[in-house]
């Protein structure tokens, strides 16, 4: 009885614990992105003191998402051997130390190896899997998808704080400031998170009961097809989204709008994101918990229908009516933005969902680590296609993204798992 009074204590804790949780990875994930668009915003600068070309600006954009999906693949596999939380600091670490080197620099070289380890310390595999273990299913969605709006608003917020405090204080103190924020998030980050108690003892009678054979079976997920779904998802997301948030400036400038027109609608896209990446978490949460189907099938069909068909469709909308005037543009370009913050943060609620939350750092590690290569290329190759073919082609190719998606969507939705059999 006695026992059972305090197992009850302890759930009721933990239940008011993991909100302190879920906020403390947010605020963490909001000073990690922050870095992203202050780099973008600070080109000016970068130019005029350092003579960097634009292609070396461009450069340093797709070296951080290189960083960052070459360091999913190594979170998702270490957390295991040494904790998600020594993971996270080990990357929270390069992170910081990166954003205090690059201002400190002259060397355009150096800076772009930094930019690199910048995007090594986005810990976003270690921040998903705690928020995985804290929250169940029926919660699991909204948990994500409110550390997804983040990712949206950091990128915001970083362009917004950059713009104000550049021409105030220069470059340099406007990265080191963001560096000290970082690390401020950083302390706070360590300090709160951890697995909860409940969690622990039940991996430890897990560990106990199981075989070594049988571990070695359910820790190689290479074996199984879903691993390589959820990784095409990846590649489909992250190939429209970081080509959104590079050459949507580019197409709108070349459609010969003002510099204000073009900031006032991509703010206006970005934090769209932060409100869909929310609302679709509680959206697919709420179909979870009224479906038969299994939480990883009733999600994917969520994505389908408000993630890729959504930004499918102002993708074509834009070469048929986009183009003929501002305010049509900008509203097929809201309809993408909503469309990118829903599926952005539901598809990783997805993996998570079908490879079970004691494998959701390997699966969002993995996904991000062979689906990520379409955040670093597209920017480049949309950009090309728009700029030698023609801007209809390179919408065209985006919208086969999106399609390929929502094929992929229907497949994952049709698989059955067994998380104790995986």
């Amino acid at each position: 009885m006695d026992n059972e009074l305090i197992n009850n204590d302890i759930e009721r804790k933990e239940a008011k614990f993991k909100w302190a949780v879920l906020v403390s990875s947010a605020l963490m994930l909001l000073c990690l992105t922050m870095g992203l668009t202050s780099w973008s915003v600070a080109v000016g600068e970068l130019s005029e003191h350092l003579g960097m070309t634009s292609t070396q600006v461009m450069l340093g954009g797709s070296l951080f998402v290189l960083g960052f999906i070459c360091a999913s693949g190594i979170y998702g596999r270490i957390i295991e051997v040494i904790g998600f939380k020594k993971a996270g600091l080990m990357g929270l670490c390069v992170s910081v130390i990166a954003q205090f080197l690059i201002p400190a620099s002259s060397s355009i070289t150096f800076i772009l190896i930094l930019r690199f380890f910048m995007g090594f310390g986005m810990i976003t595999p270690p921040i998903y899997y705690v928020a995985g273990i804290w929250f169940p299913p029926k919660q699991r969605g909204f948990a994500i998808g409110l550390l997804g709006a983040m990712f949206f608003f950091g990128m915001s917020l970083g362009g917004i704080l950059s713009g104000a405090l550049i021409p105030v204080v220069g470059w340099r103190a406007t990265f080191y400031i963001i560096a000290g924020a970082t690390l401020v998030g950083a302390i706070q980050w360590a300090i709160i998170c951890r697995r909860p108690l409940s969690y622990e003892e039940e991996q430890a009678a897990e560990v106990e009961a199981a075989t070594l054979d049988d571990k070695a079976k359910k820790d190689n997920v290479f074996k199984h097809s879903m691993i390589w779904l959820l990784a095409l998802l990846y590649f489909c997301d992250f190939f429209i989204v970081y080509a959104m948030e590079n050459v949507t400036a580019v197409f709108l400038d070349d459609s010969a709008y003002d510099v204000r027109s073009i900031g006032t609608l991509v703010f206006a896209v970005s934090l769209l994101g932060v409100a869909a990446a929310p609302f679709g978490g509680l959206i697919t949460d709420f179909f979870v918990n009224k479906s038969s189907r299994q939480p990883h099938s009733m999600r994917a069909i969520c994505l389908l229908v408000g993630g890729f068909a959504m930004s499918g469709l102002g993708i074509f909308l834009i070469p048929i009516i986009g183009m003929k005037g501002f305010a049509l543009c900008a509203i097929c370009m809201l309809i993408i933005g909503w469309g990118d913050g829903f599926m952005d943060s539901t598809a990783t609620v997805v993996g998570i969902d079908a490879m079970g939350p004691e494998k959701g750092d390997k699966a969002v590690g993995y996904m991000i680590f062979l689906g990520g290569i379409g955040g670093v290329i597209s920017p480049i190759f949309i950009n090309w296609i728009g700029g030698s073919v023609g801007w209809t082609v390179a919408w065209v190719v985006l919208g086969i993204a999106a399609i390929i998606g929502i094929i992929d969507c229907l497949v994952i939705s049709r698989k059955h798992v067994e998380h104790d059999k995986m």
